[in-house]
């Protein structure tokens, strides 16, 4: 249900498909600014790829080579305010007739459920300044390694 209401809200506020959806509440905690996000291909080309956070928050400057941080230029604002509202009336009536007697009942109910997910906010990152502080960093060969032998042994598995 998490998931369906924060997919709903994204495609509400995001047209462009930019933003991911958390699945749980347990992720949205792993769900930070420049942190590390691993894409997976389906199998299929109509399926939508899955994201994967790091098992551990694993950030952009954890990965780069240097010792130096990456400390990007962040604004914050308020993005959307989600309010939903929702509501039926129900009415019935019913009628009965005895002989000289005449009975006749009717009713009407009204019911409205708001759900409000508050205020969301939004973070953006000066990606000019981001580029430079990041110009002459690169991936340590290590990870590179992995990541290619990964991606054959999936390739393995797949054929």
């Amino acid at each position: 249900m998490f998931a369906k209401a924060t997919r709903n809200v994204l495609r509400d506020i995001d047209a462009g498909g930019d933003l991911i959806s958390v699945s749980s509440l347990n992720d949205s905690d792993k769900a930070q600014l420049l942190s590390v996000v691993s894409k997976k291909r389906r199998f299929w080309c109509w399926q939508k790829p899955k994201y994967h956070f790091a098992s551990l928050t694993c950030m952009l400057s954890d990965v780069l080579t240097d010792i130096k941080a990456v400390k990007p230029v962040v604004v914050e604002s308020e993005f959307v305010t989600y309010v939903g509202t929702s509501g039926d009336v129900i009415r019935g009536n019913i009628g009965a007739d005895f002989g000289n007697v005449h009975m006749n009942a009717a009713g009407m109910g009204y019911v409205e459920s708001q759900s409000s997910f508050g205020a969301l906010r939004k973070q953006e990152v000066d990606l000019q300044h981001l580029m430079k502080d990041v110009r002459e960093r690169f991936l340590p060969p290590v990870l590179i390694k992995s990541f290619l032998h990964g991606r054959n042994s999936e390739k393995d598995r797949n054929s």
